[in-house]
């Protein structure tokens, strides 16, 4: 019981969303790796993420009924080891949701890998730690706080809805807000179906110097910005 792997589309990549850039085709992508899943199982509360963002019960119950709703855009699976992948798979099978459909959620990690930064071109409207502003100099960029971001939710997304009430053309936004930027990018995708909603989670913080992840700092050593 509870062996249930995920259906991930593992070929998916950042070509796939450039289709939909460039044809300013309207979509979402939400991604989902050991932070969202430690939240959604509510096995971690009181604890906080390596980024120091804590693990909200209230915010697990959120991201919780964000799969539960079967949302009709792109989701995207982190692949870890599977003794780690097991809880998550006990719970979509307690819920129900074994057959919801998943593509590759490092799609844009891969591409920096490669030094393929394509996507740091894309949002009209950035939201994210301040750190990450001089990234994104043509952007509207919507400061979030470093740590337990989640707290801040009603007044960043009220922002947003003001911006997004106000464009007249297709607009892009990016989330760099941890765990809770996927209960955002559900609530700002239903309310503005119109405009595109990107989970981007850490990937730009080499571009600002912020080596937060383990392979970013690694890969900095080899001389590859992308992490």
């Amino acid at each position: 019981m509870y062996d249930v792997e995920p259906r991930v589309q593992r070929s998916f990549s950042v070509d796939d969303l450039q289709r939909f850039i460039d044809t300013e085709t309207p979509f979402a992508f939400s991604r989902w790796g050991d932070g969202e899943w430690r939240a959604v199982c509510q096995d971690h509360v009181g604890k906080a993420n390596c980024d120091g963002h804590q693990y909200f019960r209230d915010m697990g119950e959120a991201l919780g009924d964000v799969l539960r709703s079967r949302p009709p855009y792109i989701l995207g699976f982190q692949k870890w080891p599977s003794k780690m992948r097991r809880p998550w798979c006990k719970w979509l099978e307690m819920e129900g949701l074994t057959d919801l459909k998943w593509v590759e959620a490092n799609c844009l990690h891969t591409a920096a890998q490669k030094n393929d930064w394509r996507f740091q071109e894309w949002p009209n409207i950035m939201v994210g730690p301040k750190h990450l502003r001089p990234v994104f100099p043509n952007a509207r960029f919507i400061v979030v706080p470093d740590k337990d971001c989640w707290l801040h939710t009603d007044a960043i997304l009220s922002e947003l809805w003001s911006l997004l009430t106000d464009a007249k053309e297709h607009t892009v936004v990016g989330y760099c807000g941890s765990m809770a930027a996927n209960v955002w990018v559900d609530r700002l995708y239903h309310e503005f179906p119109q405009h595109t909603h990107i989970d981007y989670g850490s990937v730009f913080d080499p571009l600002a110097g912020v080596y937060s992840r383990r392979y970013m700092k690694k890969a900095a050593k080899n001389g590859n910005t992308g992490g």
